[in-house]
């Protein structure tokens, strides 16, 4: 059997064996680097599969990842159902939940790791949590450099080796497990973004990564950029704390949706505020399960499918903002029309803006001529509620048809006035109430409320899970294939999102 020191010194035998000490002609110094990047990260998998063969592989199994001298140790970790409090986990009742009052809704969201009922498949892989530790090798021949010139010029080398490593290891596991949490890393608190040698800055971090972080523009939440930066770090959002949301994957909406949401619990709440998880591999079987015996859902599903689903969003000019929701000029950073409108077409949008009195200035249709006062934008597009994986080419439900639909305004605390009403009593026209978003058929049709989007919230929230968060936890979501969600909290709250498009 290999032991762990034996297969180390071997490492460190063929990567000094591979090390370059000079550049000869035709060699560059980055070609060296990255041959010892490539070489590195192979020999780190021989590592781990070597200790696969000798049994050291199994539910708690380890990997291990080199970069420049350190050596990262990603152990997998056993999730805990016992400790996530009883009344974190209540559904049913639970006040700005929409349908919670409904005697269909599940009754409580399943821990993490908990088994369910009626399922064969297994669930405690989802989401997975691995430990990360850190160590020093000690060897002259394995301090060689593992960030290009400009990383290296703009993070600490340390940082960059851990940005590195993770970067690997989420490469190598999130498309199996979907989500993963790293607990153990060394980040340090907002309030002091410096560069502390012992400490790993979020957005240093996340830029190290080399993953193609984007802002959140056109969003439909209030979410504010906390840093002045190309690597833009958001709070997961700047909603009011007693919100639930429903579970979604983030701006399907958007012609080329994120890859990766990366969230950082710097401090999880105070009370609640758990983000439950969604595999939709597991929703999507259990879905066309569902449409079998439900004519109506699976009429549904299929009109979905054939015509698409019409995203709707409405951005009050910034003087009738009440804070409520987001102003066009702050969902698109800018106070000019004319940019707000070069960005739409870009990206294929239909929009027209509002005047009071009269419509004008369309993106697909109307006259042109700006009437009277601007009351503000509305925009659209249709997408298939079906997406392709970019990495593993699975077919998957990727859409906000439940999160995105209007319902969700009457269990919100901003807005009172649709408390005790039902969706299915106000209907989002151009002539009724203003809802900041809505779901329609790609045709401009309705979704029948109860028969449709009723059901499809209801099986979302029987299979999602709960986790317990810790502080200086990160959360790596793929956005294709989980949804994820929040309950309402109480006391203060850290969570910081980075958006990555790869």
């Amino acid at each position: 059997m290999l032991l762990e020191s034996q297969i180390g010194s071997r490492l460190l035998s063929r990567l000094s064996t591979n090390r370059p000490h000079s550049h000869g002609p035709g060699t560059t110094f980055m070609s060296n680097v990255m041959f010892t990047r490539l070489h590195t990260r192979r020999l780190l998998r021989d590592c781990r599969n070597m200790a696969t063969v000798s049994g050291a592989c199994s539910s708690d199994a380890s990997a291990y990842y080199c970069s420049g001298p350190f050596r990262f140790q990603f152990r997998r970790l056993i999730l805990d159902t016992g400790k996530i409090p009883e009344s974190d986990l209540i559904l049913r009742d639970r006040p700005f939940l929409i349908d919670a009052g409904e005697d269909w809704f599940p009754q409580r969201l399943r821990a993490a790791g908990a088994p369910l009922a009626g399922q064969t498949h297994d669930t405690e892989d989802f989401p997975a949590m691995f430990h990360v530790e850190e160590s020093l090798i000690q060897d002259e021949h394995a301090s060689i450099t593992t960030c290009d010139d400009a990383i290296c010029e703009a993070v600490r080398p340390r940082l960059s080796a851990w940005a590195e490593a993770c970067r690997w290891f989420l490469d190598d596991n999130l498309t199996k497990f979907g989500a993963i949490v790293l607990r153990g890393l060394p980040f340090a608190p907002s309030s002091c973004y410096t560069s502390e040698e012992e400490m790993l800055v979020f957005p240093d971090f996340l830029r190290a990564t080399r993953y193609k972080m984007t802002s959140y523009v056109g969003g439909v939440t209030q979410r504010m950029q906390q840093n002045d930066d190309e690597v833009p770090v958001y709070p997961a959002s700047d909603e009011n704390s007693k919100v639930c949301m429903d579970l979604h994957q983030d701006n399907t909406y958007w012609p080329v949706q994120p890859a990766k949401l990366l969230f950082l619990y710097e401090k999880p709440a105070d009370v609640g505020g758990l983000n439950p998880l969604l595999d939709m591999r597991m929703y999507l079987r259990a879905l066309r399960e569902a449409a079998r015996d439900d004519a109506f859902l699976r009429e549904g599903l299929d009109r979905l499918e054939r015509e698409g689903v019409r995203y709707e969003n409405w951005y009050p000019d910034k003087q009738f903002d009440n804070n409520n929701f987001v102003s066009w000029q702050k969902g698109f950073g800018t106070d000019d029309t004319q940019e707000v409108e070069a960005k739409l077409v870009k990206e294929g949008f239909g929009f027209e803006w509002v005047y009071a009195g009269a419509r004008g200035g369309s993106g697909s249709d109307g006259d042109g001529i700006k009437k009277q006062e601007l009351k503000g934008l509305r925009k659209w597009n249709v997408l298939s509620p079906m997406k392709t994986h970019p990495v593993t080419g699975e077919h998957l439900w990727v859409n906000m048809v439940v999160s995105n639909h209007a319902s969700y305004f009457h269990a919100h605390p901003s807005f009172p006035e649709l408390a005790k009403t039902s969706y299915s009593d106000v209907r989002s026209t151009e002539d009724s109430y203003p809802y900041p978003f809505n779901i329609r058929y790609g045709g401009g049709g309705e979704i029948p409320y109860e028969a449709v989007l009723q059901k499809l919230r209801k099986l979302a929230w029987e299979l999602a899970v709960g986790v317990k968060a810790h502080a200086g936890d990160l959360l790596v979501i793929d956005n294709y294939r989980v949804q994820h969600g929040r309950l309402g909290y109480e006391g203060s709250r850290k969570l910081w999102l980075g958006i990555s498009l790869d």
